[in-house]
Parts: C-alpha cells; sequence; structure tokens
C-alpha cells in the first residue's frame, strides 16, 4: 500500500505569498501524538526506521523539546525542536546519522508540551 506525506514552506509578506509543497511517497508511517510534562528527561517513544528507507518526518512541539535518538547518554542524534517551530525533512539526504531504533524526549520547561510525530518510510 503506498502512503503519501506531503511536507508545506510557505512565506508571506507584503509582496505576497509563496508556498512550495513536496509529496512524499512510503509503505509504512510512524504516527503518534503524546503529552511531554514539564521537567521530563528522557521519555522513550517507540520511534524507529533505517536511514536509507526515510522518506519524511515531522516533528512538532507548542513547547521547547529536545529529541536523542537511539541513547540517552551516547545519542546517534540530537535535535533541538523550538516551540511553534516543528522539524521537517526528507529527500534523498538523511537528517539523521545513525538507524534510529528507539527515541528519546525531553521537556525542560515548566509547561507540558503537546507533541506530534509523524515518519514516513520505505520498511
Amino acid at each position: 500500500m503506498s502512503i503519501k506525506h506531503t511536507l508545506t514552506k510557505s512565506w508571506a509578506g507584503p509582496a505576497g505569498q509563496i508556498s512550495k509543497a513536496n509529496a512524499f511517497t512510503g509503505d509504512q508511517e510512524i504516527n503518534f501524538d503524546f503529552v511531554l510534562a514539564a521537567s521530563t528527561t528522557n521519555q522513550q517513544r517507540p520511534l524507529a526506521f533505517k536511514i536509507s528507507l526515510l522518506q519524511s518526518i515531522f516533528i512538532s512541539s507548542d513547547q521547547a523539546i529536545t529529541l536523542k535518538t537511539n541513547s540517552t547518554t551516547t545519542p546517534g542524534d540530537t535535535k533541538t525542536i523550538a516551540a511553534g517551530d516543528p522539524y521537517m525533512a526528507a529527500g534523498t539526504s538523511s537528517p539523521f546519522a545513525v538507524d534510529v531504533t528507539t527515541a528519546y524526549f525531553t521537556n525542560a520547561g515548566t509547561t507540558a508540551a503537546n507533541v506530534q510525530v509523524r515518519c514516513l518510510t520505505n520498511g
């Protein structure tokens, strides 16, 4: 079964607006939403994929959070996700250095974070 995710980037200002949508196709998706309590360190979540098969990833939070992959002490990657500024990547160049086997999320703030994860892979 073919699954399509579309990532959109846009700009708007006095001169008008520009919007560009890119569609990506895969056969497996990992989607989940969760609340990350305030002052939570390294909450594990089921996110796993081979970087060679990653088609797109989109992570959004209404609070600043940090994502570590594979390990809390020597992570494969560490991504900082700003409040209201989704992390997104897609295409042929993976934003991750190594295959992802699990994910750990941290919210160092004083307000719970509403987190959404959308991931598309080819297996």
